[in-house]
């Protein structure tokens, strides 16, 4: 059985990956805020729905988690953190692609 872990909101932001021949890709940024994440040898995830983020890194303080999604999930799909089956939190706000920041002016 996992153990619970906390997560308490989210934010998303659009953003430009480097792509194939240095084309820029856009993709989703997703950032998971939360009590602690800690920094383990499992590499943690993230999960909107039946989306994977990819790119997944744990902030140096540990409140927050990031990865980037490279398809858009579909609205109302759950927000889920697990480091495998040991440690897994589920948000109580599902994925709204409303609450999407749009790319900074400057990026084009």
């Amino acid at each position: 059985m996992a153990v619970h872990l906390p997560l308490s909101h989210y934010d998303l932001q659009k953003v430009l990956l480097p792509g194939k021949n240095q084309k820029p890709v856009e993709a989703i940024r997703i950032t998971v805020y939360g009590d602690n994440f800690p920094m383990r040898a499992l590499e943690p995830e993230i999960f909107v729905g039946e989306e994977q983020a990819q790119g997944v890194e744990v902030a140096a303080d540990q409140r927050s988690i990031r990865g980037y999604l490279l398809k858009a999930p579909r609205k109302g799909g759950l927000i889920r953190v697990r480091y495998g089956p040991s440690q897994e939190g589920l948000l109580r706000d599902e994925f709204d692609p409303e609450r999407i920041r749009p790319l900074p002016q400057d990026c084009s």
